[in-house]
């Protein structure tokens, strides 16, 4: 498959992390309040949108200065924004487990979600490119 598809979706994937980490990371309904909701930028967020911009800088890299090892930092990132959204979600749930009083009023936002599904698809996307870079002989093909 060609260079150029993998590219595009690994800066989709890229783009939409950094859109989750805009998203709600935290809802919660407060009686007598309504529904509250906290972005990701006000925590982590910050963190997964500076890796994301990495990994867009490394497919940049990899892709018009024919740096093929520069696919491996989009990778990393892929998985290291993976790894920091499952975080945020274990850790959540643990801590709504330990105060059933907040459980029935608290939930991960789509946010949350968006930046694990764009994680694990960048680190997927990453990986192919990896790989055909290493098979083919020119990175812009």
């Amino acid at each position: 498959m060609n260079i150029a598809k993998w590219m595009i979706g690994a800066t989709a994937s890229a783009a939409a992390a950094i859109v989750g980490s805009m998203l709600p990371w935290v809802e919660v309904f407060a009686p007598f309040i309504g529904q509250l909701s906290v972005a990701g930028t006000k925590g982590d967020g910050k963190l997964v949108i500076i890796m994301a911009m990495v990994a867009l800088a490394a497919l940049l890299v990899a892709y018009f200065r024919d740096i093929r090892w520069a696919y491996l930092g989009a990778l990393g990132m892929g998985i290291l924004i993976s790894a920091l959204a499952i975080w945020k979600i274990v850790d959540f749930e643990r801590s709504v487990v330990d105060d059933p009083e907040i459980a029935a009023f608290a939930s991960v936002g789509m946010g949350l979600y968006l930046v694990l599904m764009a994680g694990i698809a960048l680190a997927v996307c990453a990986a192919f490119l990896v790989k055909l870079a290493s098979t083919e002989t020119s990175g812009t093909t």
